[in-house]
């Protein structure tokens, strides 16, 4: 359930959510707008109550991201903060930057900067370090109201599980991902977009092979009332 209210530019929403062992209550604040020209910064956190675990002090999620597109470039930012007591607590964030381009029909763009994970728990201290993340993406008008879009991540990855151990516990890995989605607009009145992982085709769904893969289509739409 969630409730918010905005200006076009500026807004906030509150949200409660409940499943079964879980509630969760937040909301976030956010400035800026959506255009391709702009940018943007929000800011928000949840309080999660669970009766699983070793605890029942409420778990606590901030975080806040940021973005500045201009012409011929684009930046990036985002901050995370997870606290569970007598569990874990975890610190992430990550920023990129990079060019853009524009010609005629075809947008696209490239990101590369550093991602990182740090987490702290009763046992260990451990870290992962994305070194560094590349993303292309692009997105192609072939009508006024219809657009293909297309979008691929790569890069290295150093885990380490345990600080202390340095030398015993890191690993390197390398990571590769990709989406592909449609859009279609009608005026200034609605909006359908929907993207889909490829790797879906390879990997099978859960139901079908009992190994859990990303999901494999996400639908968003918007209409004006």
């Amino acid at each position: 359930m969630a409730y918010g209210q905005g200006n076009g530019s500026t807004g906030w929403m509150s949200r409660l959510a409940w499943t079964p062992g879980q509630f969760v209550a937040g909301g976030l604040w956010s400035n800026g707008g959506q255009a391709r020209e702009t940018s943007n910064f929000a800011v928000g956190g949840d309080v999660i109550l669970t009766d699983a675990g070793n605890s029942t002090d409420p778990a606590l999620s901030v975080f806040s991201h940021g973005r500045n597109l201009e012409g011929g470039s684009h930046s990036a930012w985002n901050a995370r903060l997870d606290v569970v007591p007598d569990a874990q607590n975890q610190l992430s964030g990550g920023y990129t930057l990079g060019p853009r381009w524009a010609d005629g029909q075809l947008r696209a763009a490239l990101s590369l900067g550093p991602g990182l994970r740090f987490t702290n728990t009763s046992n260990a201290n451990s870290v992962s370090i994305d070194v560094p993340a590349v993303n292309v993406a692009a997105e192609y008008e072939l009508r006024e109201w219809f657009v293909l879009r297309g979008s691929a991540v790569g890069g290295l990855v150093l885990d380490v599980t345990d600080i202390s151990k340095f030398s015993d516990t890191r690993t390197f890995q390398s990571v590769a991902g990709g989406l592909l989605g449609v859009g279609f607009k009608h005026k200034d009145k609605a909006q359908f977009d929907m993207s889909v992982n490829p790797g879906w085709a390879v990997q099978g769904p859960a139901i079908l092979s009992g190994v859990g893969s990303p999901m494999f289509a996400t639908v968003s739409g918007r209409f004006a009332i």
